[in-house]
């Protein structure tokens, strides 16, 4: 890792689930066979899940696997949600999950 985003992820800042998914998968990707089998089992992991994530094979979010796994590599995590009402009923909710992330070297 390069200083420039070293530095660039010591600070706090809001990621979206797309992003904090994109910033996992890099830190994943980033551990050989061995390592990453280590790390899950340390963990508590299923190995199996946080593979199919870090290849994006998963079909749902799993916005509270994405907050352990950060927490387990070190970040500073804090998770919040919006939700705003754009008309009536269900239909009519969004709920939007965002992440305030900072990386603890």
């Amino acid at each position: 890792m390069d200083d420039q985003k070293r530095e660039e992820l010591k600070k706090y800042r809001s990621y979206s689930y797309q992003e904090a998914l994109a910033l996992v998968q890099d830190e994943l990707a980033g551990m050989d066979y061995g390592d990453l089998t280590k790390f899950c089992a340390e963990q508590g992991f299923t190995y199996n899940t946080v593979v199919s994530l870090k290849n994006g094979k998963l079909a749902f979010e799993v916005p509270t696997l994405i907050l352990q796994l950060l927490a387990a590599m070190d970040f500073d995590i804090r998770m919040t949600t919006d939700t705003r009402s754009v008309g009536k009923g269900k239909e009519g909710i969004i709920k939007t999950n965002s992440f305030v992330i900072r990386k603890v070297f």
